[in-house]
């Protein structure tokens, strides 16, 4: 009966528990995914909160690990069945999942009233979300942890000469599961159910694995029979049983460190090459951990028939350094592989998943044999240690315990030393020569000369590279922002990101800076390869800075979310009674910003200007209620991950309550590579924190939001002081943009609508954007992908030109009707803005423009270009043009004035075939 008994364990062992192990694999990176996101809603998303959310849970799984390996004996080994303290710890994951988003709720309201006053830098605020991530991650990270190390415990009291074998394939399993984890979480889960239910799914998983392996093994005749005394491995003086093993614990942690640094570096990669969207970084971490299944599963085979554990393990090491610095020898022309297979994938939303497939495919080419050859080093070190005379249970224990060490110590001093000092590549190559010297270290028995011979030539080459890197600059010139349609188009493309100069450059803990030097001597500076501030958008970031004062002259305390170029900071520090307090998440921006102090006005030199190098919740967070008047907020766009979180409900909440009774908001927003819906979803978010809002236009797909829970009236003497302040005077006379307003009335000029605009706009609207439902993040690659531009609702918001128009220079105008000489000047300077969108606008200021019939005035203020329109719209426009006479009136009537030419493309679109000229 025993022996049937014993059969049947291994068995269900064998054939039963690796299912189960698929199945807690993929909840497990569910976990991990959604905590971290969730995390991230109240630590913030600077790379320190990342660190401490990372700490916690590796923390935890390390911890998990150790515990078995040294207490195992004590308590499994008392258990009939071993496998229920499996079945235990799958419950009591659950049960904590279960319990996270009320023992969340209850941490952070406690964390958000501790933190009010303190520098989010200083040890105390790292020590309270230590706390708080600890709180909420180890009840959860430390038994899962702990399972495999039971689970192997298990093995060996059932069967111990499989023990290698199945503890391995339970390992690649359990891995396999969580690659699929990684692609539900990223693709599907949070975009299409939020953060908590996620949460609640997998843990009812976690439960029902739990009860099935208890019903299933209760039913069994009888407990498998104790493990025999002299089966037993003596344990060594303080290393739990290991012997002779050491060496390959040692090993297990290097190649940990190993692991979780390149992770860090394909992680940056990844947004590098497709953009710094949730989408590439789910797909980054997907193949990462499909590449380790695939690499445990290939050594486990290859052990299974007869290889020497030892040199699976040293190909392994050897190969993963070759993996590491092939990858560094492609970077120069990877970007260029990327745009030229783009070519072929017409951007339409319907593609985005095909191309996320198609790109992400041949970035995960270059990423995969690393990850495989990472991935064989478990099985292989098992094998080894049980080879040295350790249990498989305590090897199991130890070697996992040591390798999440070595993956936390990677992770962190990867973030925060290696990648600043070094740069990808340079990590990349260091990690290599690890890679080479571990092989090295667990070479003993092998055949000397190719055991020592071939290290040393890779690490030759790996020198080599480290000495005379090669040229990547391709990298971070954002090629994968490109439109180019055709191959010589892409080439072209190319060649004019071969001659920008790379004036500064930072992989920063964070993210990746850059500043590009133009042949024309102008300055951009890019984030994770986007470009997010330049010389030529002087006119966006210094209107940014004064606009709060036209509604608010006598504001003091003010914060900006995002240094960049230091433009807006300046702007708003030349109101010299301001207090400025800057909130940048990157400290590598300090490199950029001071290579703008021609532009910037010196902006960190400014005694009134404090620059805090955190994220920009965080540093919010950390301020006491009514704090300040005003608040400027300049993010990147919201495809980018992370950003997206500043446009919810909830920050803007928060917003409102750091913010005095009457501030003001100034929120950037893009209308370009975003969509119609994104647009008004943001829009209507702001007005439901916000009740009076007005929106400007600086550039014309750069929009900033005017929000207070104030009415936002100018007072035109005030304001018009304001404006006439010498410094003030001196930071506008500062830029040579011919763009920039300079009076009152070309700052007017730029209020597209007001408040009643934006409760039309908003009624019926569905809802605000959540932190909990961030489906803006998830929404906004695609309309990225596209190159969506926003025209229709950027067109309803701008009221300038209709009857009922709700902007401050109507109201104005209303009351006292404009001058020759005044009507004038706002013509000169939209002509010297020359921006084609307003090109109405253009002709309505100018003189000749009364002279027209009624009629023709309506629909030449209302006329839009002739390829912006579908046919049906182009036809009925040509119908309305050829009713009022327009089209024949274009050369006579209109041909002085501003709209002439617009109005002689429509008389060829309407007089040439059905289809209009192909969109540019």
């Amino acid at each position: 009966m025993t022996r049937f008994v014993v059969t049947r364990g291994v068995r269900l062992l064998t054939r039963l528990i690796p299912l189960l192990l698929l199945i807690t694999g993929t909840t497990g990176l569910v976990y991990e995914v959604v905590l971290a996101r969730f995390l991230s809603l109240h630590l913030g998303s600077s790379g320190a909160s990342q660190a401490i959310t990372l700490a916690a849970f590796l923390g935890g799984l390390s911890t998990g690990a150790l515990l078995v390996g040294r207490y195992s004996d004590r308590w499994l080994s008392r258990l009939p069945r071993p496998i229920y303290a499996w079945a235990a710890l799958e419950a009591a994951i659950g049960v904590w999942a279960l319990l996270l988003p009320t023992a969340a709720d209850a941490v952070f309201g406690t964390y958000d009233g501790l933190i009010v006053g303190l520098d989010p830098t200083s040890p105390a605020m790292v020590a309270l979300k230590l706390a708080c991530a600890g709180l909420l991650m180890l009840p959860l990270s430390v038994p899962m942890g702990a399972t495999l190390p039971v689970l192997a415990a298990c093995i060996e009291r059932h069967d111990r000469s499989i023990g290698v074998r199945v503890v391995s394939r339970f390992y690649y399993i359990n891995a396999a599961g969580g690659a699929l984890g990684a692609l539900l979480a990223g693709f599907v889960l949070i975009e299409r159910l939020g953060l908590e239910l996620p949460l609640t799914l997998a843990a009812m998983l976690n439960i029902v694995v739990a009860a099935v392996v208890v019903q299933v093994f209760r039913r069994l005749d009888a407990s498998p029979p104790p493990v025999a005394e002299e089966t037993v491995a003596p344990q060594g003086a303080g290393s739990g049983g290991m012997g002779g093993a050491r060496v390959y614990v040692l090993a297990a942690g290097l190649t940990g460190f190993v692991t979780l640094s390149y992770e860090v570096v394909w992680t940056r990669l990844a947004g590098l090459l497709m953009g710094a969207s949730v989408y590439a970084f789910a797909t980054m971490l997907f193949v990462v951990i499909a590449g380790i299944a695939s690499g445990s599963a290939l050594a486990t085979w290859v052990i299974g028939r007869g290889v020497d554990g030892r040199r699976v393990f040293w190909w392994s090491q050897v190969l993963a350094a070759l993996a590491a610095l092939g990858l560094v020898l492609r970077l120069a022309e990877l970007p260029v592989d990327l745009l030229m297979l783009r070519i072929g994938f017409e951007p339409v939303a319907a593609n985005y998943v095909a191309w996320l497939w198609v790109g992400g495919g041949m970035v995960a080419a270059h990423l995969m044999p690393g990850a495989i050859a990472l991935g064989a080093a478990f099985p292989a070190l098992l094998a080894c240690a049980s080879s040295a005379g350790a249990r498989t249970d305590r090897a199991t224990a130890w070697l996992l315990g040591v390798n999440t060490i070595g993956n936390l110590l990677g992770a962190l001093l990867a973030s925060f030393y290696a990648m600043p000092a070094l740069g990808v590549e340079g990590l990349l190559i260091v990690g290599a020569l690890i890679s080479l010297a571990t092989a090295t270290l667990c070479a003993g028995g092998l055949p000397r000369l190719p055991a020592l011979v071939t290290p040393a030539l890779v690490g030759a080459l790996a020198i080599t590279l480290l000495v005379a890197p090669p040229d990547i600059s391709l990298l971070y010139r954002g090629l994968f922002r490109a439109r180019a349609r055709t191959p010589a188009a892409a080439l072209h493309e190319v060649s004019r990101a071969r001659r920008v100069e790379l004036a500064y450059r930072h992989d920063g803990k964070d993210t990746s800076v850059s500043l590009d030097r133009l042949p024309d001597g102008n300055l951009l500076f890019r984030i994770g390869g986007k470009v997010d501030g330049g010389t030529n958008d002087a006119p966006s970031q210094s209107i940014l800075g004064h606009l709060g004062f036209l509604f608010r002259p006598a504001a003091r305390d003010v914060m900006v979310i995002g240094l960049g170029t230091g433009q807006t900071a300046a702007a708003v520090a030349a109101h010299s009674a301001t207090r400025v307090l800057v909130s940048e998440i990157s400290p590598g921006m300090v490199g950029v910003t001071r290579r703008f102090a021609a532009h910037n006005q010196n902006v960190l030199d400014n005694p009134r200007v404090e620059v805090v190098y955190t994220d920009g919740r965080e540093l919010m967070q950390a301020q006491p209620p009514n704090s300040f008047d005003m608040v400027v907020s300049e993010p990147s766009n919201p495809w980018v991950v992370g950003v997206a979180d500043l446009y919810t409900v909830e920050h803007f909440e928060r917003l409102r309550q750091r913010m005095r009774p009457g501030a003001v908001l100034l929120q950037w927003l893009q209308a370009y590579e975003t969509d119609d819906d994104l647009l008004v979803d943001v829009v209507c978010t702001v007005h439901g924190a916000f009740e009076h809002m007005a929106v400007f236009r600086m550039a014309p797909n750069d929009l900033a939001l005017a929000a207070s829970d104030a009415p936002l009236a100018v007072d035109m003497a005030a304001a018009a002081s304001m404006l006439r302040d010498p410094a003030v005077q001196s930071e506008l006379a500062g830029h040579a943009d011919k763009r920039l307003p300079r009076t009152l009335d070309e700052f007017l000029l730029l209020q597209l609508s007001g408040r009643q605009t934006i409760a039309r706009m908003c009624q019926g609207w569905r809802g605000g954007l959540s932190e909990r439902f961030p489906m803006l993040e998830y929404r906004a690659p695609a309309a990225f992908f596209v190159g969506a531009t926003a025209r229709r609702a950027r067109g309803a918001l701008d009221a300038r030109l209709r009857p009922d128009a709700d902007t401050e220079l109507a109201r104005a105008l209303r009351l006292a009707p404009p001058s020759e000489r005044r009507k004038d000047a706002l013509h000169r300077y939209l002509v010297r803005a020359n921006y084609r969108d307003e090109l109405p606008l253009r002709l309505a200021t100018a003189a000749a423009f009364d002279q027209l019939p009624k009629g023709l005035q309506q629909v030449a203020t209302h006329l839009p270009e002739p390829v912006s329109v579908t046919t049906a719209a182009r036809s009925q426009a040509c119908e309305l043009l050829r009713r009022r006479g327009a089209v024949g009136r274009a050369k006579t009537v209109y041909g002085p004035l501003p709209l002439g030419p617009l109005m002689a493309r429509w008389e060829r679109a309407c007089a040439g075939p059905t289809q209009p000229p192909p969109t540019r």
